[in-house]
C-alpha cells in the first residue's frame, strides 16, 4: 500500500467531508462523475483492488487540512514502476476544488522487485573513499564556461595535494561542453587524481555529471568505467525520474551514483501546489541514489534546520529496508558558519562541497579551517552515538545516589565511569565550539591554536580514560580513534622511544593474526607499513588502519587487541608529555 501524506484546502464552495469524497472518487474512478459499477462486475473486481482510503490528521489555521491517502497495490506504482508511483502523488492538483496541494511525504508498506534502494550507499562511498566517519569535503571544478583544463589542473594538484579534500565533482551544468568534451575531461582528470593517489596515497573520487538524454548518458557512465572511474551524477529533474532509474539499475553494482536534482525550486519551492524537499529525497532514495543533494542553509538559498532535519530522515532512517543515502549540501558555502549550520542540521553523513568557495583564493588557509570545522565543530553523531553506546550498559539509567559506590559489581562500576566520560565528551564538544568562534575568518586560523590545542589534550585523554577501562579496543568509536591518530600525527617527533612504540603497532598489524581476516584493501594499506620509513610516514599510513580494523573486533585475537590497546596508550602518553 501507498500512503502518501498531503497538506490540502478545499474551495469555499465545498466542505471538508464533501472534500474527501470527491478526493476519493477522482482517484478510484478517474472521473469526478459518477461511473456505475454494476453488481456483477464489482463481484469480478482481483484482491488488488481495495477501497482507496483518506484520513484526515489535523486542520491547520489556514483553513488546510493535513490528509493521509492510502492507495490500494495497484496505484502504488508496484507494477509499473516510479512513474506510476509520481502520477498517483501528483493526481489531484489539477482539480479545481482544491485550492492548495502540497505532498509532504509518502511511505510504502512493503516494496517490490522493482525497488531496490542504493547499492551502496554512505557506508559504500566511505568504503571507496577511504574517510571512516568524517563528513567528506569536496570541490566542485568551476567554472563551467570558458574552461581551461590546463590552468584547471593546476589549481587542483595544489589543492589535492592538501590531502584534505576528499573528492571532486563536475559542474551540475557541465556534462559535455563543445569547449571540453566528457573525453577530454575524464580522461585528464583520471589521470591527475592516479598521480595524486601514487604520490599520496590518498584515493579522491571524481563524480561525473552523466546528467544527459539516455544514450549519451550511458556513453559517460561506459567510457568512464573503461577508465576505472564509477561513481556518477545524476538529475532526474531534466532526465526524468524514470529515466535515471533505468540507469541506475543497469549498471546497479558496477557505479556509485549521486543525484544532484538542481532545478528543483520550480517543484518544492513553498506556494499553494509543491511537493516538500522531504518528498523528493525519498523518492530519490526510492530509486536507488547511494548520496542526494539537500540545502544548503546559506544566504543564497530558502533551506533551514527544519527542511535538512527532515531530508535526513528520508535518506537516513528506516525506509522499506534501504540503506542509507548521504546527504550532499552545495551553493554558497564560502565560510566555516554555513559549514557548521549544515552538519548540524545533518550530522556526520553528509558530503559538503564547495567551488568559489574554495578555488576562489587562498584555499589552503580555508581547507584547513573548513576541514577543522568539519571534522570536529557541532557534529552531534560522535556524542550520540556515545551516549547510546553508553544507555546500553547494565542498569545505568535505574541506579541513583551513592549505590554506585557501594555494588561490587563491575558491570555497574564500568557504567559509572563511562557516564562519566560521557559528560567529559559533552564538555569537549563545547571546548570546540568556543575555538568555532575563532573560525569565522579562514585568514585567522592561527588564532585558535590554543584553544585548540585545549580541545586536543581532552580528546587524547578522554581517549586514554577509555583505553583504561578494558584490555582491549573494543567500543571505542571509530571517529574518536581517528582524531586521536590525526593529533598524534601533529604532535609527534622523531625520536629513538618515538620509533619503537610505531614499530609496535606496524610489527602487531602485519601479523598473521590480523592480515588473514582483514580484506585485500586493509591489507594493502599494512603492506605500505616499512619500519624503516620516516615516523611522520609511518603514522600518516597508520591513522587509516586502526578504525578500520575495528570492523574486525569479534574477529581479532584477544592477544592483537591488548597488544593495540597498550601500545597505543603508550603513544598518547607520549605525544601528551612532548606537547607540555
Amino acid at each position: 500500500m501507498l500512503h502518501v501524506y498531503l497538506r490540502i484546502r478545499f474551495s469555499d464552495s465545498i466542505s471538508v467531508n464533501d472534500g474527501k469524497k470527491h478526493l476519493i472518487k477522482v482517484l478510484s474512478t478517474g472521473s469526478s462523475k459518477d461511473i456505475v459499477v454494476n453488481s456483477k462486475s464489482q463481484n469480478m473486481l482481483c484482491g488488488f483492488h481495495k477501497e482507496l482510503e483518506c484520513k484526515i490528521i489535523q486542520f491547520n489555521e489556514d483553513k488546510s487540512v493535513d490528509m493521509e491517502m492510502v492507495f490500494p497495490y495497484c496505484l502504488s506504482g508496484a507494477n509499473v514502476g516510479v512513474s506510476e508511483l509520481i502520477g498517483s502523488l501528483l493526481y489531484c492538483s489539477v482539480f479545481s476544488f482544491i485550492e492548495r496541494y502540497v505532498i509532504l511525504d509518502f511511505s510504502l508498506d512493503e516494496t517490490s522487485e522493482l525497488y531496490k534502494g542504493p547499492e551502496f550507499g554512505i557506508q559504500g562511498i566511505r568504503n571507496k573513499s577511504g574517510v571512516c566517519q568524517y563528513p567528506l569535503l569536496g570541490t566542485i571544478l568551476k567554472p563551467r564556461t570558458r574552461i581551461d583544463i590546463a590552468r584547471q589542473n593546476d589549481v587542483l594538484k595544489e589543492i589535492l595535494e592538501t590531502k584534505l579534500v576528499d573528492y571532486i565533482i563536475d559542474d551540475e551544468l557541465v556534462v559535455n561542453p563543445l569547449c571540453c568534451s566528457f573525453k577530454e575531461r575524464i580522461r585528464n582528470y583520471s589521470d591527475l587524481l592516479k598521480s595524486i593517489k601514487n604520490n599520496n596515497n590518498k584515493n579522491i573520487l571524481y563524480w561525473i555529471n552523466a546528467s544527459a538524454d539516455i544514450e549519451l548518458a550511458q556513453n559517460i557512465i561506459e567510457y568512464s568505467i573503461n577508465l576505472g572511474i564509477n561513481t556518477f551524477c545524476l538529475n532526474p529533474i531534466s532526465m526524468g525520474f524514470s529515466a535515471v532509474k533505468y540507469i541506475i539499475d543497469k549498471f546497479r553494482g558496477k557505479a556509485l551514483f549521486m543525484i544532484n536534482n538542481v532545478g528543483r525550486g520550480v517543484i518544492t519551492r513553498k506556494s499553494d501546489y509543491y511537493i516538500s524537499e522531504k518528498a523528493l529525497a525519498r523518492l530519490s532514495r526510492l530509486i536507488g541514489a547511494d548520496a542526494v543533494y539537500t540545502g544548503p542553509i546559506s544566504s543564497n538559498y530558502p533551506y533551514d534546520i527544519q527542511i535538512l532535519n527532515e531530508e535526513r530522515i528520508a535518506l537516513q532512517n528506516d525506509f522499506c529496508g534501504f540503506k542509507p543515502s548521504f546527504a550532499v549540501t552545495s551553493g554558497d558555502i564560502v565560510n566555516c558558519v554555513n559549514i557548521t549550520d549544515n552538519i548540524k542540521a545533518i550530522g556526520s553523513n553528509i558530503m559538503v562541497q564547495m567551488g568559489s568557495g574554495i578555488l576562489s583564493y587562498d584555499y589552503g588557509d580555508k581547507l584547513n579551517a573548513y576541514k577543522f570545522v568539519a571534522d570536529y565543530a557541532l557534529n552531534d553523531a560522535i556524542a550520540n552515538e556515545i551516549a547510546f553506546a553508553f544507555s546500553q550498559k547494565k542498569h545505568v539509567d535505574s541506579l541513583e545516589g551513592d549505590y554506585y559506590m557501594k555494588t561490587q559489581d563491575p558491570n555497574i562500576k564500568r557504567a559509572k565511569q563511562l557516564n562519566e566520560l560521557l559528560q567529559k565528551q559533552l564538555y569537549l564538544r563545547n571546548e570546540y565550539k568556543n575555538a568555532l568562534t575563532l573560525t569565522r575568518d579562514p585568514q585567522e586560523t592561527t588564532k585558535f591554536n590554543t584553544e585548540l590545542d585545549k580541545c586536543e589534550d581532552t580528546i587524547i585523554d578522554f581517549m586514554i580514560s577509555l583505553l583504561n577501562l578494558s584490555d582491549v579496543l573494543d567500543n571505542i568509536d571509530e571517529h574518536l580513534c581517528k582524531e586521536v591518530l590525526v593529533i598524534t600525527q601533529s604532535r609527534i617527533v622523531e625520536g629513538e622511544e618515538e620509533n619503537q612504540i610505531i614499530n609496535e603497532i606496524i610489527q602487531t598489524l602485519k601479523s598473521e593474526n590480523v592480515v588473514q581476516i582483514v580484506d585485500n584493501e586493509t591489507n594493502k594499506k599494512i603492506d605500505n607499513l616499512d619500519i624503516n620509513a620516516s615516523i611522520n610516514n609511518k603514522i600518516e599510513l597508520t591513522i587509516p588502519i586502526i578504525p578500520l580494523l575495528l570492523n574486525y573486533k569479534m574477529e581479532l585475537s584477544l592477544e592483537v587487541k591488548q597488544r593495540l590497546n597498550n601500545t597505543i596508550k603508550k603513544l598518547l602518553n607520549l605525544v601528551k608529555k612532548e606537547k607540555k
